[in-house]
């Protein structure tokens, strides 16, 4: 099966704050990230369709994202977020993005070479 993606998807810990509306911040990392989103590992449940603030706690930027997809709490208790990007931004999550980019693109490459 073929997945046509926007953009690749790195696994990357990026620490990072929710807020919804008026409710106090919420700590959360992220686990997956890619240009238009990421997959968050969040302490509080949101709903599919909720807006969040979401602010890159390495960056210190922020953008609004959406609620697209709910997964089941994992052991520790986290709730599994899919949230994708409001307004494209796709240099939100700095070098740590492109850097994992760049290196999968190399191990990827290097796999496929013969001697």
């Amino acid at each position: 099966m073929t997945t046509n993606r926007r953009s690749p998807r790195v696994l990357a810990r990026i620490p990072v704050t929710l807020t919804a509306g008026q409710a106090p911040p919420v700590a959360a990392l992220t686990a997956v990230v890619n240009r238009h989103g990421a997959l968050l590992l969040s302490a509080l449940p949101y709903d599919v369709g909720a807006v969040l603030r979401l602010q890159n706690e390495l960056t210190v930027t922020a953008t609004n994202c959406g609620v697209v997809w709910v997964g089941e709490a994992d052991p520790s208790g986290a709730h599994k977020l899919g949230v994708e990007f409001v307004d494209a931004d796709p240099t939100f999550w700095g070098t740590v993005y492109e850097d994992r980019v760049a290196l999968d693109s190399r191990q990827t490459t290097a796999s496929f070479e013969t001697p």
